[in-house]
């Protein structure tokens, strides 16, 4: 008789599991589907911070990057030749964007000719957060001309 060959049928040998042992049935338990969970959870967590963190850092470096623009803006009106830049005194709320709040500064500078100018900017949702440009500006002179007769 062969090893490997199954038993004749006549001895009485069925194919298939006998009655005493549990038939386990087709697919997962509830004991594997949580530990597949779990493994999966433990993969894919740190993946969901990281897009979570780094939407967040997008929202705020859009944030800063609007403010930035804001305030060159104020900053390129003060510096035109023909405006005489004014201090506001305290913070002053953007015509138009209301959600920051804008202070300008102007200290005379080494000299008679310079003036520095700072612009100050904040978010009305964060006043701890204070943004601030400063730049020299040239006075404006008027000459009167001589004439000669």
């Amino acid at each position: 008789m062969c090893i490997l060959c199954p038993p004749p049928a006549a001895s009485g040998w069925r194919w298939g599991r006998d009655s005493d042992v549990r038939r386990k049935e087709d697919g997962f338990s509830f004991i594997e589907v949580v530990v597949a969970v779990f493994i999966l959870w433990l993969v894919a967590a740190p993946f969901v911070s990281m897009f979570v963190h780094s939407f967040q850092a997008c929202i705020a470096a859009g944030e800063e990057t609007q403010s930035l623009h804001l305030m060159q803006g104020i900053l390129e009106t003060i510096l035109d030749p023909s405006a005489t830049p004014a201090a506001t005194g305290g913070f002053v709320t953007h015509p138009a964007w209301p959600r920051y709040e804008y202070r300008i500064m102007v200290q005379p500078h080494s000299g008679v000719f310079l003036d520095r100018v700072t612009v100050e900017l904040r978010d009305t949702g964060r006043p701890g957060q204070v943004i601030s440009f400063t730049t020299l500006k040239a006075r404006r002179k008027l000459y009167e001309t001589a004439s000669f007769q």
